[in-house]
């Protein structure tokens, strides 16, 4: 009797070890998930803030993937990328105006493709009359 109390023991505290260990181990890769936070703007063509959000982002996200993920957005393959055509309720033809970007207070050289996402940053989409 004493050898079978004994084992349903072992068997117990063995099964705590696992299902806390497992416990432990997912919630420490949801915390080390995030590598940072960037704030997107977005004005219309009047100045007026449409979008001002702050968005957390992973190791594998890139700027396309977030808007795609977190906004209703129309893109275009480019010859240089992705071209931003829309964002919610901003819809730009890229012949009378379109989305200029602006990095950290700074107009963009490149398109959205080449836009790394870095913690702190603050992208900013302006509808602009070509």
């Amino acid at each position: 009797m004493r050898k079978l109390i004994f084992k349903i023991s072992i068997s117990v505290v063995a099964v705590l070890i696992m299902v806390g260990g497992y416990l432990y181990f997912t919630n420490l890769n949801k915390i080390d998930a995030s590598k940072g936070i960037v704030t997107i703007e977005v004005f219309d063509i009047n100045n007026e803030m449409i979008i001002n959000d702050k968005l957390e982002f992973r190791e594998e996200d890139t700027l396309v993937s977030l808007l795609e993920n977190n906004y209703k957005v129309i893109l275009e393959d480019g010859p240089y990328g992705k071209t931003l055509l829309a964002i919610d309720k901003i819809e730009t033809d890229f012949k009378s105006t379109y989305l200029a970007i602006y990095v950290d207070g700074k107009y963009a050289t490149t398109g959205i493709s080449g836009i790394n996402l870095v913690d702190g940053r603050k992208i900013t989409f302006c509808e602009t009359k070509i």
